[in-house]
């Protein structure tokens, strides 16, 4: 929802004129009440700024970071990767993949993302790199375990972002809370 200044302006306005007008009953009209309201939630608005909304998504990443990865097959033997001509490139231990699973936007440092990026990290570990702990991983080869990307996005990704959703938006929640205790406020005290 998007309110114009010139439409808060109004409501401050309103707010001012019917501030001490009671209806017959005793009672401040509700048109008092809705404009305090938006006006009260403008200025919060204006408080909680992009880092602490990065603050509240990052509460519940590891929920989500830790269910994604539980959706990640983990193979039962090593496997080896090889290019043509070149020979061996890689020594893939088992879980590879489930460990490669990482928030992307804190390790590539993406400061203008405005959310919280977890996917299987690309990460080149050099010719014939065993990729066998949490150091070394590389994902590399993610959409190769369905078949192609969509497979990959469909079996895995949306599995674990509908397994996740409630957890992560009651978490998002209880740090949203928090937050807005930090600062003055009237109709909306929880």
């Amino acid at each position: 929802m998007f309110i114009s200044q010139s439409k808060l302006n109004n409501l401050r306005k309103l707010q001012a004129q019917t501030q001490k007008k009671l209806t017959k009953k005793g009672v401040l009209f509700a048109i008092y009440n809705i404009a305090e309201a938006v006006v009260e939630l403008d200025n919060l608005m204006k408080n909680i700024t992009v880092e602490k909304r990065k603050e509240i998504q990052k509460a519940a990443e590891p929920i989500a970071l830790a269910t994604y990865r539980s959706f990640v097959p983990v193979s039962k033997k090593p496997h080896y990767y090889y290019i043509k001509g070149q020979g061996l490139m890689y020594g893939i231990s088992p879980g590879n993949l489930r460990r490669s699973i990482k928030i992307i936007s804190d390790v590539k440092n993406l400061e203008k993302s405005q959310t919280s990026l977890i996917g299987p990290l690309y990460q080149v570990q050099g010719r014939g790199a065993k990729l066998d702990s949490e150091m070394t991983t590389d994902g590399f080869y993610a959409h190769m375990v369905y078949g192609n990307t969509r497979g990959w996005v469909k079996k895995v990704k949306n599995k674990a972002e509908r397994a996740a959703s409630m957890a992560v938006i009651q978490k998002m929640s209880q740090e949203a809370i928090r937050v807005a205790k930090e600062y003055p406020r009237k109709f909306w005290e929880i």
